[in-house]
């Protein structure tokens, strides 16, 4: 992508109390792909992780503070395409069989969001649900099968969690994670 963001003018906007934790994390990330995913789904203030010890709530805390800083710098600086960016990253991990719960954390909590009307633009979730499901489809009998992270609590592992999300997304946006066939759902999980 090149690098298209100044680091000096976003460090002395951020020393200067100009730019908050989330708006500086979000442009200290812009331009480097890896850095981005670090950024969505664990960078060094926060972790998309299973904690037993740590209540859920505290999670979505985090992520309130990310996705902040995402939409006001969508609001303050609008030639960067803070939304096209977000969907690439999202298309990025959608299609990583080792993101799956994190993708769907993230896609998630940006859906309600767009429902609430906090986020001030839509992103086209159903097309990365689906790049996720493929890799759902193919990994499922093994996420059964993980009772660490998010399934420790689950009798069928992170299968269970994922279930869970993919009621969300049936209500929220009509769409099945589950089902085996796109077209009419007729086959679930």
């Amino acid at each position: 992508m090149g690098q298209i963001i100044d680091r000096a003018k976003i460090e002395r906007l951020f020393l200067d109390g100009k730019l908050s934790m989330g708006e500086w994390s979000y442009l200290t990330a812009y331009d480097n792909e890896d850095y981005m995913q670090s950024f969505l789904t664990g960078g060094p203030s926060y972790r998309i992780d299973y904690d037993s010890s740590v209540p859920p709530e505290l999670y979505f805390t985090n992520l309130d503070e990310v996705f902040r800083g995402i939409y006001s710098i969508y609001n303050k600086y609008p030639e960067l395409h803070v939304d096209k960016r977000l969907y690439n990253s999202l298309d990025i991990l959608s299609k990583n069989s080792y993101k799956i719960y994190e993708f769907l954390t993230l896609i998630s909590y940006q859906v309600r969001n767009e429902k609430r009307g906090i986020s001030p633009f839509h992103i086209e979730s159903v097309p990365l649900l689906k790049n996720c499901k493929k890799n759902l489809l193919k990994k499922q009998e093994i996420l059964s099968r993980i009772h660490d992270y998010v399934g420790a609590n689950k009798k069928d592992g992170q299968m269970g969690a994922i279930r869970e999300y993919n009621e969300d997304f049936k209500q929220m946006l009509d769409y099945d994670l589950m089902s085996e066939d796109d077209d009419d759902n007729k086959k679930t999980l």
